[in-house]
C-alpha cells in the first residue's frame, strides 16, 4: 500500500511510504497548483495541470525530460468519474457515493485495480492487482486534487 503523510496540517511536504517503508516525497508548489514528486533513483516528477481549461486535467511528467508518463481528466460518464491513462492502459476512477470515507475504486476492463481513500494526514492507495509505483502516485495525487477541490480533504 502506498500512502502519503504530512508532518502537520499546514505542511506543503508529504512523505511517500510503500508498505511502511519510505519511497519518496511530494512538495506542493505555491504557484500553478503543481506537485513535485521525488522517487527512488533520484527520479523527479511533476504533477501538473494540462492547459488552463478544463479544470480537472492533470499529467505526471518526468521533470528532466518533459515526457508525459501518465495523465487524468474528468470523464464524460458522470460528475464523479475520471479517466486515467496509466502505464498499463486506460482506467476509470469512480467515486463510491455510498462510502463516507470518500473511497474511490479504480477499474480497468471491468476489474478493480486499486482503491484509494483518505488516510491520516494524506491519502492511501491499496493495489488490488499489481500496478507500478508511478501509477499509484498518479492515483493518490488525483484523489488529493479531486477532494481538495471539493473541500473535503486538506491536500496530499
Amino acid at each position: 500500500m502506498l500512502h502519503s503523510k504530512r508532518r502537520h496540517s499546514f505542511s506543503r511536504h508529504s512523505k511517500l511510504f510503500n508498505d511502511g517503508k519510505p519511497v519518496g516525497k511530494t512538495k506542493v508548489l505555491l504557484w500553478g497548483g503543481h506537485n513535485d514528486v521525488y522517487l527512488p533513483e533520484k527520479k523527479h516528477l511533476r504533477f501538473k495541470r494540462m492547459g488552463l481549461l478544463p479544470r480537472f486535467q492533470f499529467e505526471l511528467i518526468d521533470y528532466t525530460t518533459g515526457e508525459s508518463l501518465v495523465w487524468m481528466k474528468r470523464s464524460s460518464r458522470g460528475p464523479f468519474c475520471w479517466d486515467l491513462s496509466l502505464s498499463t492502459g486506460l482506467c476509470t476512477l469512480d467515486a463510491d457515493a455510498k462510502d463516507k470515507n470518500l473511497r474511490l475504486v479504480m477499474e480497468q476492463k471491468d476489474q478493480a485495480v486499486a482503491e484509494v481513500s483518505s488516510a491520516s494526514g494524506g491519502w492511501a492507495v491499496e493495489p488490488i492487482s499489481e500496478i507500478a509505483l508511478v501509477d499509484q502516485v498518479l492515483i493518490g495525487l488525483t484523489y488529493s486534487k479531486i477532494w481538495t477541490a471539493m473541500g473535503t480533504l486538506d491536500g496530499g
